[in-house]
């Protein structure tokens, strides 16, 4: 009882241990597939945001009202004239949401010279000088054929394009945006896993946009955020950072192949981790308990009746095979106490006839031991009628005797096996040879074997028995014109197989018997065309077709498709098969 209470609490361990483990690593990949949607999401908006500043911008630069403040030439900066085109210039930024919002300054500069500004608090440029320096250090990253640049200026984000006229591509002026840091808020509530905080965005020149607090020196976080790999997608770390472990997601985003760096706390993403393990360790004493318990009251009903079996048992080992047990109780335990008592009676019986049952095997085997023939003796005896032969010079007899070797010998092997079409053949041709001994010159046999086929395997010995079908079946001896054509031909994906004769033929009905005839059949190998079409089935299961066409007086026709197998082992094509 203490084994099965013990076996019992083990279990109940090893199990909550095991779940925890299990649980707590499905947390963790729950977890993380959490972040890199998260971090996914993020990337995607982040594409469609600048997607959507960028085409904004492009379409304030066509307005007829921009126009018009770039063909302006030779206007005073401090005249009225100016200050209403400025005006103008601040109020299409302000009409424009995607630009408005994300935007704390901007610069409009034609290609006369003239500079329009706009900003939303006191610090913007506060004359045009600083305006045209701003606009001077910027310059240079934006070209005809790159219009347009994403750049950190003294530690602020600008956006900058170059406007080129669609028709004539002549440079007409520069527009730069200086960016909010709300431009890369994409988390508007607080989140208890992942917030803008959290988040580290870099350009495709590894500028970086956004970095609240971390320490971008740090190694191996500094290789992850300025990584230069431009091939991946989507990667995940574990790095260690100002004592703490966090789950690092690091993503490029498909359009501008910006970098998004996400990091979160491991301890975060645990900290239910504790409450689990105490419910499942509170859940364990509760089943343990349970457990002892159950067992206890079963083991008590069960060891009574079990108790009877083993004294009975010690009983039969001692050979008193008479041993029933009585049970108390007609449980599983008592049920099986009366099995017990029915397998005494059959041991008993069994012992007494054991003697006899010995005797008869050992008289059996003698006997078949009588029975068998040594096959290399009939092989050595018909060497020995061979020599005889061949020193009579009757080289009639010395060439049956060569066959019949030959076909005892293919015949030995396992009828499963697999062989080539040219084995086969060579098979036909000795049992024809010593059938022509028989029949002389009353039929004639011919091979059209496609040169293709001979070194395909095929099933053995299925057509040695269709030929010998149309020689005792098919075949009228008496007219001494019998014909049979085996004709083999390798086709794309198939081999096709086919015996003729110009025979008896044969009605329905009789087909229909050859094909119900018993498996016993008297035949060189003892198998008939019933047992061909069985053995065909059992190794080829659906992949063969086999036909037979007869006509009464006008001969036999049988045809066997099968699949290709070239140069295979057996276990090969058994297992294709």
């Amino acid at each position: 009882m203490i084994s099965l209470i013990f076996v019992s609490v083990f279990g109940i361990l090893c199990s909550g241990i095991a779940g925890i483990i299990i649980f707590k690593e499905i947390m963790v990949e729950n977890a993380e597939k959490l972040s890199n949607n998260l971090v996914k999401q993020i990337a995607y908006n982040l594409d469609e945001r600048i997607a959507e500043f960028e085409s904004t911008s492009y379409r304030i630069v066509n307005f007829q009202s921009t126009k018009e403040l770039l063909s302006q030439k030779n206007m005073e900066d401090d005249s009225v004239e100016y200050e209403e085109k400025n005006t103008n210039f601040a109020d299409t930024i302000i009409q424009q949401p995607s630009l408005y919002q994300y935007s704390r300054a901007a610069i409009l500069e034609s290609k006369y010279g003239m500079v329009y500004q706009f900003s939303r608090s006191g610090t913007e440029v506060q004359n045009i000088a600083d305006a045209k320096e701003k606009l001077d250090d910027v310059r240079g990253l934006v070209t005809k054929s790159s219009p347009i640049a994403w750049a950190v200026l003294d530690g602020e984000i600008v956006f900058i394009r170059l406007i080129v006229n669609d028709r004539s591509f002549e440079e007409n002026g520069l527009l730069c945006f200086f960016m909010n840091q709300s431009f890369f808020d994409f988390i508007d509530r607080g989140d208890e896993l992942l917030s803008n905080e959290k988040l580290i965005i870099t350009n495709a020149q590894s500028e970086v946009l956004q970095n609240y607090s971390y320490d971008l020196e740090n190694e191996p976080l500094k290789g992850i955020v300025f990584d230069e790999d431009q091939d991946y997608f989507l990667k995940n770390y574990r790095v260690p950072y100002d004592k703490e472990e966090y789950q690092v997601t690091s993503i490029l985003s498909s359009k501008k192949q910006w970098h998004v760096v996400s990091l979160i706390k491991v301890r975060e993403l645990m900290k239910k981790e504790e409450l689990i393990i105490l419910a499942a360790a509170l859940i364990a004493l509760v089943s343990i308990g349970f457990a002892v318990l159950f067992t206890w009251i079963i083991s008590k009903t069960i060891t009574r009746n079990l108790t009877l079996m083993e004294d009975n048992m010690k009983r039969i080992e001692k050979g008193d095979f008479k041993a029933r047990v009585r049970p108390v109780s007609y449980d599983e335990i008592g049920m099986l106490g009366l099995q017990f008592n029915y397998m005494s009676v059959q041991i008993e019986n069994l012992i007494d006839n054991l003697a006899k049952e010995k005797f008869a095997k050992e008289e059996a085997e003698f006997k078949a031991l009588q029975a068998q023939i040594n096959p290399h003796f009939l092989y050595n005896t018909l060497g020995s009628v061979k020599w005889l032969a061949h020193k009579k010079q009757d080289s009639e007899v010395e060439s049956m005797v060569d066959s019949v070797i030959s076909l005892m010998r293919f015949a030995i092997k396992k009828t499963d096996a697999f062989i080539t079409v040219e084995e086969e053949v060579n098979y036909i041709h000795q049992y024809i040879f010593l059938q022509k001994a028989k029949y002389g010159e009353a039929f004639q046999v011919a091979y059209e074997i496609d040169p293709l086929a001979k070194e395909l395997k095929i099933l053995g010995f299925i057509l040695q028995p269709l030929v010998e079908n149309s020689i005792y079946h098919g075949i009228d001896m008496s007219t001494g014109e019998g014909k049979i054509v085996i004709r083999v031909t390798a086709e794309e994906q198939s081999l096709t197989l086919k015996i003729e004769d110009n025979g008896v033929g044969f009605s329905k009905e009789r087909l229909d018997e050859i094909l119900h005839q018993e498996k016993k059949y008297k035949g060189f190998n003892s198998i008939g065309i019933k047992i061909v079409m069985e053995r065909l089935a059992a190794y080829y299961k659906n992949d063969f077709e086999f036909h037979i066409i007869s006509e009464e007086g006008k001969g036999t026709e049988i045809e066997i498709r099968l699949p290709f197998y070239q140069d295979m082992r057996e276990e090969e094509i058994n297992e294709q098969l």
